[in-house]
């Protein structure tokens, strides 16, 4: 819990600088919303989850600030959270455990409740996943190939981003005896309290498209015989 608030106090500080008394009644932000819509994949996949891109989302919103260096040269770098969601198939969840009662954390991959052996489950299960959070800093170097004046224009972004997980759930969507039933599962799931990768970003200053290729571990081990890295691609939209 005290993470989340040093966060949530970083991402106000960052974002609200202090104004002269006489301006009060017109604030003026220098900074912008920067909203990142995206799907997920895994680069290895564990044999015992069905992971799915078109049902693995992402959203990220940060508070971004830019700083110019002539024309044609800029540095964005934000603060904000991203909230990410892998979807775990139709057979298996996770559960987080502890070995021997011990503080070594693991993950276990078992059955979805309900679910048997044959082809006829007990249960129709309509949502399976993983959802994070993370309280993240990205940062990009843009080039403008026509210049910029005040970040309008086509640009090129490369950079990279750093991220801290700040909680973690899985939650399961249900049909049974004709009622939906929604369970959710908090838990640390043998997931790395860090993240940390690069990034690409292409086209104007309001839309472009991005790509994020996580190079840090989902899990502190592997599971099921591997330890996936994430990738997310998808569309920005900038300027609120």
């Amino acid at each position: 819990m005290r993470i989340k608030y040093l966060a949530a106090g970083a991402l106000l500080f960052f974002a609200f600088p202090s104004f002269a008394q006489e301006e009060l009644n017109q604030p003026d932000f220098p900074g912008e919303l920067m909203i990142d819509i995206g799907l997920n994949y895994l680069d290895d996949e564990p044999l015992t989850i069905d992971q799915s891109g078109w049902s693995s989302k992402s959203v990220s919103f940060y508070y971004t600030k830019r700083k110019q260096f002539g024309r044609k040269f800029a540095i964005n770098g934000g603060l904000g959270f991203g909230f990410e969601k892998l979807s775990l198939g139709d057979t298996t969840t996770l559960f987080s455990q502890y070995l021997n009662g011990s503080d070594v954390e693991a993950v276990a991959v078992v059955a979805l409740p309900g679910t048997g052996s044959d082809d006829d489950p007990i249960l129709s299960y309509n949502k399976n996943r993983l959802a994070v959070t993370y309280f993240e800093a990205p940062i990009d170097f843009r080039f403008y190939p026509k210049g910029t004046e005040e970040g309008e224009g086509i640009f090129l972004g490369v950079g990279g981003m750093f991220g801290l997980r700040l909680n973690s759930k899985t939650k399961w969507k249900y049909d049974r005896f004709g009622e939906t039933v929604i369970e959710k599962t908090s838990g640390k799931f043998n997931l790395n309290s860090v993240r940390y990768g690069f990034q690409a970003r292409l086209g104007f200053k309001g839309v472009h498209l991005f790509y994020k290729q996580y190079m840090s571990d989902l899990f502190k081990d592997e599971v099921g015989g591997v330890n996936p890295r994430m990738t997310t691609v998808g569309i920005n939209v900038t300027g609120f």
